[in-house]
């Protein structure tokens, strides 16, 4: 799935990534994100928090009652 960065959009000093949850019809229906310090968000913590949350999306989406898209990059767009 593809995933959001949010670079200081809410708060000067934070970063936060995100990727999708999806509901029983396979439509995002909520997200599971992480947000840093802006000054402690370097490409590896980056690049650490996507892969683990791309393993955690689809198991929330399971135990919510959820489903992944056959495609979730573009079956949405």
């Amino acid at each position: 799935a593809g995933f959001a960065l949010a670079d200081r959009t809410f708060d000067a000093d934070v970063v936060s990534v995100a990727l999708p949850v999806f509901g029983a019809a396979a439509v995002a229906s909520g997200a599971v994100a992480v947000a840093v310090p802006a000054g402690r968000m370097d490409t590896a913590l980056r690049d650490r928090a996507i892969a683990t949350l791309r393993g955690i999306a689809p198991i929330l989406s399971q135990s919510l009652g959820g489903r992944m898209p056959a495609d979730p990059v573009t079956q949405h767009a």
